[in-house]
């Protein structure tokens, strides 16, 4: 999904090869459903299942999309009792994010707070980070500077890295890491002098939408330089 928009989000065509995979994933859908499966009797499609409903809800399929909100929904209304199975929970938290509101992003901030199991607290930051608003794409990236942050140090360059590979977010984050060069480097700057020289590159660079797919590369190298990020 991510290759076929960074080759194809700028073109026209884009959203008719969308179309023509969701149809071919569809009939998988179909028949996986959101019903969980038992991995002991048939660890093959409870493998699959993540996949399959992360990348439909992804096209955008509305069944998909209200299915997830649905038993979000009942945790919402249930704090005290997640009722979301552990292997699906990525899956419906980043659609949430991602097509949800700002109430919806800070109930799961707010989780993120007084969360004690460390799978579950990487699963709500990499899920904050499929947010597609502006305002909160910078908010949340702030937060990994906050001196009272809830986010663990460990987790941060994971969390920013995640920020960055989204197309929504690339660029905002990109802004983000040159207004915030001398924080960034006290935490955990190692090459001044090479991130110093992909900075003039990436500034030479007018028009970054025409060389996505490079200047996407460029950045995820960069971020390998400055977080020590695989």
């Amino acid at each position: 999904m991510d290759h076929q928009e960074d080759l194809l989000g700028d073109h026209e065509i884009f959203l008719q090869v969308q179309l023509y995979f969701l149809n071919l994933i569809l009939p998988l859908y179909n028949n996986i459903g959101w019903t969980l499966i038992n991995q002991t009797t048939d660890w093959r499609r409870a493998l699959l299942q993540p996949e399959v409903l992360s990348t439909v809800c992804y096209y955008g399929y509305r069944e998909c999309i209200d299915a997830a909100r649905s038993i979000y929904r009942r945790w919402y209304l249930n704090p005290a009792r997640n009722p979301i199975p552990m292997s699906l929970r990525s899956t419906v938290y980043c659609m949430v994010v991602r097509e949800g509101s700002h109430e919806e992003f800070e109930f799961l901030w707010n989780r993120l707070k007084h969360e004690l199991v460390p799978s579950e607290t990487v699963n709500l930051l990499d899920c904050l980070a499929c947010t597609k608003d502006r305002s909160r794409i910078v908010w949340f990236l702030n937060q990994h500077l906050n001196n009272e942050s809830v986010i663990r140090e460990q987790d941060m360059p994971r969390s920013i890295s995640n920020v960055a590979r989204s197309r929504n977010s690339n660029q905002i984050t990109w802004i983000w890491i040159q207004d915030n060069w001398p924080q960034l480097f006290s935490k955990w700057g190692k090459t001044v002098r090479q991130l110093n020289d992909f900075k003039i590159f990436a500034d030479s660079i007018a028009d970054k939408g025409t060389v996505y797919r490079q200047f996407q590369l460029s950045l995820d190298k960069s971020m390998q330089v400055l977080f020590g990020t695989p």
